[in-house]
């Protein structure tokens, strides 16, 4: 990002922690420049009206109970032409027997079948990990988006979540994604549920911001 010369960086983190981590990085690294920010919100407390060129959005949208909302606050914040940066962990198109069937016909068809929007919805937590309240299939994912006024969405990455990514490490040494998946079959979890996808896109702000707004209404 500093490659970029950025008028204004700003961090969000609704973690009190993660503020003080960057208080005490910023000290002994000796940057304290007025155009590196970091401010603790939660995700319904994002508001900076037309503000930001970029946004990166990581490993947030299936830890808020609102996820439409949290990219609409997103959108705001944005100035015409923007790009929006998601990573968002989420569910295979083929989600159980049924998830690709469409109404009962009472007969066989010939026709593929549409990928339905799909969001799981986790009791209390998912592959050991908690605080999780949505995971979309990718057709879902690209649906709030466009209800969130985005558009142009590119999908540019789509696979399982990796045990190099998700990982434990000297400075978290917690259970992680490797400890919840059946040792006899990678695919599934130890709880014989899917093993999740990772999902990377790229949204951005249409040029005029009421071409956006008339777009939603349609």
């Amino acid at each position: 990002v500093s490659q970029e010369n950025p008028k204004l960086v700003v961090g969000i983190d609704p973690n009190l922690k993660a503020w003080l981590e960057f208080q005490a990085l910023s000290r002994f690294a000796g940057t304290r420049a007025e155009s590196l920010r970091f401010e603790v919100l939660d995700a319904d407390e994002i508001h900076f009206p037309g503000c930001f060129d970029v946004i990166f959005c990581l490993g947030v949208l299936y830890h808020t109970t609102d996820p439409i909302g949290m990219l609409r606050n997103l959108w705001k914040s944005m100035t015409p032409g923007a790009t929006l940066i998601v990573d968002c962990q989420g569910i295979p198109d083929s989600w159980g027997p049924e998830a690709n069937q469409g109404p009962a016909s009472g007969g066989a068809s010939d026709e593929p079948d549409e990928i339905q929007p799909l969001a799981l919805i986790p009791k209390r937590s998912y592959a050991g990990a908690g605080g999780i309240w949505f995971l979309p299939n990718k057709k879902a994912l690209t649906i709030w988006l466009e209800r969130a006024n985005f558009r142009n969405i590119t999908i540019f990455y789509a696979d399982k979540l990796s045990v190099d990514e998700q990982r434990a490490t000297d400075w978290a040494d917690i259970s992680s994604l490797k400890q919840s998946l059946s040792s006899d079959d990678p695919a599934m979890t130890v709880k014989g549920t899917l093993r999740l996808i990772g999902f990377m896109c790229e949204p951005r702000v249409a040029n005029s911001k009421i071409d956006g707004y008339s777009a939603a209404l349609e």
